[in-house]
């Protein structure tokens, strides 16, 4: 990825794996891939800009060029035309839009399951220090019985 010059950045390389075969949690989702034959695979990929030069950080951060004609997108605001969706912003969208499964909502959704699953873990392993100490203990007393 090459940025522009006045952003004074190393170009950077990233990877993106392709995904040419339906998957998904269930069968049905699979299934709805096939009979769509259509694959869809979002990956987020966040770019962080550290201490930014302020040329370009004022690119970044300022409202995209007016285009001829505006678009249906389009809304006026202070500091001139800023297109609805797509504008130069830095922020998460807080809900999810057709097209952009990024949000904050998302983002609370997977920390919901994050902490579930850390919550199952803690309890297998609670599960199995137990089952280990009652071992421990038949392990002891079959020593001191031999």
């Amino acid at each position: 990825m090459y940025y522009v010059p006045e952003s004074q950045e190393k170009p950077q390389t990233i990877y993106h794996h392709l995904r040419l075969h339906p998957y998904g949690d269930t069968e049905e989702q699979k299934e709805k891939m096939r009979q769509e034959k259509v694959i869809t695979s979002h990956v987020y990929e966040e770019q962080v800009f550290n201490e930014p030069y302020d040329h370009f950080y004022e690119i970044l951060t300022s409202p995209a060029p007016v285009v001829k004609g505006g678009g249906k997108n389009t809304k006026m605001m202070r500091g001139g035309m800023v297109s609805g969706i797509g504008g130069r912003d830095a922020t998460i969208p807080l809900t999810n839009r057709p097209g952009q499964p990024f949000s904050m909502e998302t983002e609370k959704g997977e920390m919901k399951r994050l902490r579930e699953a850390r919550d199952k873990v803690d309890e297998m392993a609670k599960k199995l220090q137990a089952e280990l100490v009652e071992r421990e203990q038949e392990l002891a007393a079959l020593k001191q019985a031999n």
